[in-house]
């Protein structure tokens, strides 16, 4: 009866913990538009299915955030993303520039936990394949 009750306790833990983590986070839905240069965007093209999903979320995780940082960038973005999460009720918007002398990636994020993020060159060159297809 015990050991019942410690195994209870253990699993009761680790669904709070796993309820808690960034996880939880997951993405269901990602919507992209690319900035024109004439300084609209064109059309919308959605990502819901789960592979590429999954994989959005991995180059997302490797992002260093600084969240106390007031970028101002010189330029539109290159990409305008409106993210869903599950278990979010608003979505996130991320604003992306893709950097080509470095190769890396910024990115602007509407979460205040996010804020301002970069991505090192070869996860950025692989995210703005995914986006753009090129």
């Amino acid at each position: 009866m015990r050991k019942q009750g410690y195994l209870l306790t253990i699993f009761t833990f680790a669904v709070i913990i796993s309820g808690c983590s960034k996880e939880s986070g997951q993405m269901t839905k990602v919507v992209i538009q690319e900035a024109q240069p004439d300084g609209s965007y064109g059309s919308k093209a959605t990502i819901s299915g789960q592979t590429a999903l999954h994989d959005l979320e991995s180059k997302f995780n490797d992002i260093k955030w600084s969240k106390d940082a007031i970028p101002s960038m010189a330029r539109k973005e290159d990409i305008l993303a409106k993210v869903t999460y599950k278990n979010r009720k608003q979505e996130v918007v991320y604003n992306i520039w893709f950097n080509q002398k470095s190769e890396t990636a910024t990115l602007l994020s509407s979460d205040k936990d996010e804020s301002y993020g970069m991505l090192p060159k070869d996860i950025a060159k692989s995210l703005k394949k995914q986006l753009l297809h090129k």
